[in-house]
């Protein structure tokens, strides 16, 4: 007879947050995000330096200059406490354009200022989505637009962007969160852009960065369209099976035992997801479990080659796309 005893604490008190506005011209985004990303800088100093020191505040902050000066709903406790984060150890959201968006985005906090979207409609602008304290991974579905072209033209463009977007130091091989796999689809009829591609990234301003870039070295335009996962589903589902296909390989990494030092295993894999009690008990079943799904040959070598050192019973395989 086997007796398993799992221990665990979780906590729930902060989750991330995101917001994306949208202007008529790109001109108008760049400007906006600019002077949200300075006022923001700002305020986030301020708020470190007293809340580090344990000191009552000093008003106005700089964001109740900002608010004063363009107009905005002001508040006792704007940007303090529970409207500001205060134990990531970033002391600012990110705040950044892409195309016509203008997007904020904070990976641990309770809230942020109503004034996030408040300034974005005095601006001309609107916002087109929020997520106040998410707690699940924030997808990001990419959609990539061209003017009219010829089918011909169009199947190797799209077979060049889904090389390019899944190379080695690619957007969808690296600073991806691997428990939403990146997906994509080409579009079909009038109305629908050349591509949608679908990922959970770990750190938002890079990588969307770098989904940008490749988009534009091809003269294509990019929206983003941005929303929670929900938790025990594929959000991305929808872009599946991946069309075009990716002509190389990905790899998935099949840990088929702990060895004999079970939690040195186990604190190797919390670098790069914890295992859930599920997992653990089915590998206590003598059973495999898919470690880490649809990566990089070489990123999927060097996890195994880690697993093994400590012991671990681990095999490489060719992922199967469904």
């Amino acid at each position: 007879m086997k007796i398993h005893i799992w221990n665990a604490f979780a906590s729930n008190n902060s989750g991330s947050y995101t917001i994306v506005g949208r202007f008529e011209k790109e001109e108008q985004a760049a400007r906006v995000a600019a002077e949200l990303k300075e006022v923001l800088d700002a305020h986030g100093v301020w708020w470190e330096t007293a809340y580090s020191a344990l000191k009552e505040h000093e008003r106005p902050s700089p964001l109740d200059v900002f608010i004063q000066k363009h107009g905005l709903t002001g508040g006792e406790n704007i940007g303090s406490y529970d409207d500001w984060s205060s134990s990531s150890g970033k002391p600012a959201p990110d705040v950044w354009a892409l195309g016509h968006q203008v997007l904020i985005h904070h990976d641990y906090t309770i809230t942020l200022p109503r004034t996030l979207g408040e300034f974005i409609y005095a601006r001309g602008g609107r916002v087109e989505t929020e997520l106040d304290h998410a707690h699940h991974p924030v997808v990001s579905v990419f959609e990539l637009w061209k003017n009219q072209h010829g089918q011909e033209e169009t199947d190797r463009l799209l077979a060049a962007l889904v090389e390019e977007l899944n190379a080695e130091d690619g957007p969808l091989a690296t600073g991806i969160n691997w428990d939403v796999p990146p997906a994509w689809k080409a579009g079909h009829g009038f109305g629908e852009p050349l591509l949608r591609v679908g990922a959970a990234f770990e750190e938002l301003v890079s990588s969307y960065g770098a989904v940008e870039r490749i988009a534009r070295a091809h003269d294509l335009y990019v929206a983003v369209k941005v929303f929670e996962a929900w938790p025990d589903a594929d959000p991305l589902a929808f872009l599946r099976p991946c069309q075009p296909p990716l002509k190389r390989e990905r790899f998935d990494v099949w840990l088929l035992g702990l060895g004999d030092k079970p939690e040195e295993v186990k604190r190797l894999l919390r670098d790069q997801r914890p295992l859930t009690y599920e997992e653990v008990c089915t590998l206590q079943g003598a059973e495999p479990i898919v470690a880490w799904k649809c990566r990089p040959l070489a990123q999927a070598e060097e996890l195994a080659s880690g697993l093994r050192k400590l012991g671990a019973s681990v095999d490489v395989r060719p992922t199967t796309f469904t």
